[in-house]
């Protein structure tokens, strides 16, 4: 087996193995947690694919995942990943008002500074709102609108909310992008001025402590 060169790693390098180990030994653990989980939380009451008339996946005809996955989850997919982005990029916005004391004045920050987070906050409202009344719409069995009122409603959930919680999270993007750029150095102000809070709370917490021994060194009269 010496012609193997993965045999030949594997003999040699003893950290390849011990990964390997590592890994299996892992994979155990998850799938014993995970089985071992599912079987204390599971309810048949909440299982959404107990006692349907047809084979269903989450509570929805198998057949209509040939058109929600590539339709649906790709604009709920989308949405996701902007909100993610958009929420990074309001967090550092704040975090640099926080830092740079050349902004605390700032009549454009300081109007900016909750636009984007409320930007931000709509659309995560409206894409975790939606996913569920798109998947309640689709759920088999359900006294749901049929026909043309059950498609409205579900590119209304499916699509079109969505789209509006992407245009949401763009939004906020482009507000957090768009504020005030701080002046160059004035973070060291920040410093000092944290410094100094330090300093007095330091002063004044030894002084609180002193004053009470002082007190009880007094000659009582």
């Amino acid at each position: 087996m010496s012609w193997l060169p993965l045999a030949d790693d594997l003999s040699v390098d003893a950290s390849v193995q011990f990964q390997a180990l590592l890994r299996l030994v892992l994979f155990a653990l998850a799938a014993f947690a995970g089985g071992f989980l599912g079987h204390k939380l599971y309810a048949p009451r909440i299982d959404l694919d107990l006692g349907q008339a047809k084979t269903t996946v989450f509570g929805v005809r198998w057949a209509h995942y040939f058109w929600i996955l590539p339709i649906i989850y790709l604009a709920f997919l989308a949405s996701g990943i902007i909100i993610a982005y958009a929420g990074v990029a309001v967090l550092l916005a704040d975090l640099s008002f926080a830092w740079h004391p050349s902004l605390w004045l700032n009549f454009a920050w300081n109007w900016a500074f909750p636009l984007g987070a409320i930007f931000v906050w709509l659309a995560i409202w409206i894409t975790s709102s939606s996913f569920i009344r798109f998947y309640d719409v689709m759920q088999y069995g359900r006294a749901n609108p049929k026909g043309w009122k059950k498609v409205a409603l579900v590119f209304l959930y499916g699509v079109g909310a969505p789209a509006l919680s992407y245009t949401m999270a763009a939004i906020g993007a482009d507000v957090a992008h768009a504020m005030p750029r701080p002046a160059e150095g004035d973070w060291k102000i920040a410093i000092g001025i944290g410094a100094i809070i330090v300093v007095i709370a330091a002063i004044s917490s030894a002084i609180s402590r002193i004053t009470p021994k002082a007190r009880a060194r007094l000659p009582k009269v």
